[in-house]
């Protein structure tokens, strides 16, 4: 049974970014964010080929700092919905996701690691 995915996608937009307000002030995504959003579930997909990581999982994203001027806390929330939406993780709730570290690093993009929670 997998205990661990690992995956190397894109820099997210900003959540600030990811959702704007319209004039009538209801939010929506941002062209940005959609097609951050089909180019990183394409990856998902190129790379798991259909593997996922069921039940609780701790999640760990290592952002690459020189490419984004965002802090951390803005850029989990695309990444992390990235994943329930290719069906990797279960959901994001408490129940599935039961613990977050973010970090900055040195690789391209969002380094993603998914682990089985104990």
């Amino acid at each position: 049974m997998m205990r661990e995915i690992w995956l190397n996608l894109p820099m997210p937009p900003s959540l600030n970014n990811a959702y704007p307000t319209s004039k009538s002030g209801h939010r929506y995504k941002s062209p940005r964010y959609k097609a951050w959003a089909e180019e990183a579930g394409y990856e998902v997909n190129r790379t798991l080929k259909g593997e996922r990581l069921g039940g609780p999982v701790q999640l760990l994203y290592a952002f690459n700092e020189r490419e984004t001027r965002a802090d951390l806390g803005n850029l989990e929330k695309p990444v992390t919905d990235l994943l329930v939406s290719a069906g990797v993780i279960d959901g994001d709730s408490k129940k599935f996701v039961r613990g977050i570290e973010l970090r900055w690093g040195t690789e391209g993009g969002v380094a993603v690691t998914v682990r089985r929670a104990a």
